[in-house]
């Protein structure tokens, strides 16, 4: 149900957010990633990337026997393509793109530097940084739904989903009417 509600407020477009404003550039060095993060365990920080790799790993290798040691290796399944990959060919992917978030809502052209900081790294959800290899996500760049589709049928329906839980999280409301559309077409493939 609580899917059902967000996918409505998504697709029909409650006016939450004004438009971005034309002429403010995107920065990504004004989007702070990877931060360091208390993990329950470990003595040290460790990098957001770092969690997200070893909450996604399909194998994982440390360091060392400690599991809170520097990642060295493993494998892990591509979402969006279902192909297995390894640490050199991963990258950690925003679902809801920080360029198309400062592009599209004036909410994220007000925000100060932490809170860009800690968009960028939020993992409340799964879906919102997402391990892919990373010639899939430089196709992806700064591309919704209307411009781009994960290359595997299966994955639309979690896409779509994520973008749009996000959309409704971040107030970033109403979406295009091209995303929407985009959106409600991948959402058919749910089941």
């Amino acid at each position: 149900m609580r899917k059902a509600a967000l996918l409505l407020v998504f697709v029909v477009g409650l006016p939450l957010s004004a438009a971005a404003q034309p002429g403010n550039d995107f920065d990504r060095r004004q989007w702070p990633h990877w931060r360091k993060i208390a993990v329950p365990g470990c003595r040290l920080k460790q990098s957001v990337r770092d969690v997200a790799l070893a909450r996604d790993a399909v194998t994982l290798q440390r360091k060392t026997s400690d599991p809170c040691s520097p990642i060295i290796g493993g494998t892990w399944r591509s979402p969006y393509s279902g192909a297995l990959l390894h640490l050199g060919e991963v990258q950690l992917d925003h679902t809801f793109p920080l360029a198309w978030v400062w592009e599209h809502t004036a909410r994220a052209q007000r925000w100060d530097k932490e809170r860009r900081k800690t968009y960028a790294n939020d993992l409340r959800w799964r879906g919102h940084l997402v391990v892919m290899e990373g010639n899939l996500n430089a196709a992806k760049g700064a591309r919704g739904p209307a411009d781009w589709r994960p290359p595997l049928r299966e994955a639309w329906c979690d896409y779509a989903l994520t973008f749009a839980a996000v959309a409704f999280v971040e107030g970033f409301l109403p979406a295009p009417s091209r995303e929407r559309e985009a959106a409600r077409e991948m959402l058919a493939t749910c089941r």
